[in-house]
This record gives structure tokens, C-alpha cells and sequence, in this order.
């Protein structure tokens, strides 16, 4: 991050997201760390997030997609973790039940999308 000029707007943390995650930040980034839960356990990792807006690196299956290579994931994940993977629908209710708004859903050459989400707005 150094290198690309990131190093004074950037901080790398290790921490349990399931638990408190330092507050005051614009933007969190979980790679790969969504799918590893639950419904219920994966929100709370979401509202633990207090920036402006989430970023979340995931495979993002796709709706109706039976017999798929990414529904093989799901039952992977849902064996060795307790997880699951999640289509855009799933992913909008997950971030929903977290005070959050999925904005954007940007498909990548790999097997993952970025998923953008955003507080919700009170009206």
C-alpha cells in the first residue's frame, strides 16, 4: 500500500470482525470473510462495520443457478464453516438486516464480485 501511495489512508487491522472493529473509518474491506457465516453471524460482522460504506470480496451465486459449479461452494462452505455463499438477492437482505443499502454489485474476471454497500438513510 506504500508503494501505490495509500500508506497515510490506509490502515491494515487484524481483528475478529465477529466482535469490535475500530471505529471511524470511510470504508471497510472484508475479502472472503462474509460467506465463511450465517445469516445471523454475518450481519453482526456487517453492523460492526461503522464506516461509510462496506466493501465485500465474494462469490456472489447466481439466482436459480441449480447444479452449478458456485452451488458446490455453498455446500462447502456450509459443511466445513457453517456458511454459506449467497446470491445478489441474499446479499441485498443480509445488508438490510445490517442498517445497510447494497449500492453496486461489480463482477470480476475470478470467481468473486465486489459488493458495495452504503448505511441506509433514515427518512
Amino acid at each position: 500500500m506504500q508503494a501505490q501511495g495509500w500508506g497515510e489512508r490506509c490502515e491494515v487491522v487484524v481483528a475478529d470482525a465477529r466482535e469490535q472493529l475500530p471505529a471511524g473509518h470511510d470504508v471497510y474491506l472484508l475479502a472472503e470473510v462474509v460467506h465463511c457465516y450465517d445469516d445471523d453471524e454475518a450481519s453482526r460482522i456487517l453492523r460492526n462495520c461503522r464506516g461509510r460504506r462496506v466493501v465485500v470480496v465474494e462469490r456472489v451465486l447466481p439466482a436459480g443457478g441449480r447444479g452449478s459449479a458456485d452451488r458446490l461452494a455453498d455446500l462447502h462452505m456450509l459443511v466445513m464453516y457453517g456458511g454459506r455463499e449467497r446470491t445478489r438477492r441474499e446479499y441485498a437482505d443480509l445488508f438490510a438486516s445490517a442498517g445497510l443499502r447494497l449500492r453496486r454489485v461489480a463482477p470480476t474476471a475470478a470467481w468473486v464480485s465486489i459488493l458495495e454497500a452504503a448505511p441506509r438513510v433514515a427518512r
